[in-house]
């Protein structure tokens, strides 16, 4: 019987992991709404862990926290796009006490900017700003 319970127990954490393999993330879900709705020829910049942005088609810049730059040089070097990624902001959200700083920075992104797209599925969240209206 033991043994019988292990192998179900090894069993539902492999159906498990198989079924988080095969889900579709946001940036999976983002990569493919910036391809139909961001014009070619936009110039994007991106947070680590976003999405994959086709350089041939984007003027690209990868940047690996959005914050490292303020607000007003993305307007000044002519962005037309931001697109902010869990994987870098949201460390920082799940330690609000130690990261205050941190969150206040991303925070005046968020208000300063136009939330044009948010994906949250997959549980993790891409959110795609407007730079110039």
């Amino acid at each position: 019987g033991l043994i019988f319970l292990l192998l179900m127990l090894q069993l539902s954490q492999t159906i498990k992991g198989d079924l988080l393999l095969n889900r579709l993330d946001s940036r999976v879900t983002a990569r493919v709404w910036i391809e139909k709705n961001i014009p070619q020829g936009s110039k994007i910049a991106a947070e680590a862990y976003s999405p994959w942005i086709e350089p041939a088609n984007y003027t690209f810049k990868p940047i690996f926290f959005l914050i490292f730059y303020p607000p007003s040089w993305y307007l000044e070097q002519g962005f037309d796009y931001l697109v902010f990624s869990e994987g870098a902001f949201g460390r920082f959200y799940q330690e609000p006490e130690k990261y205050k700083k941190t969150i206040a920075a991303y925070e005046q992104f968020f208000q300063e900017f136009n939330l044009i797209k948010e994906f949250t599925n997959g549980d993790y969240q891409i959110r795609i700003y407007r730079v110039n209206n």
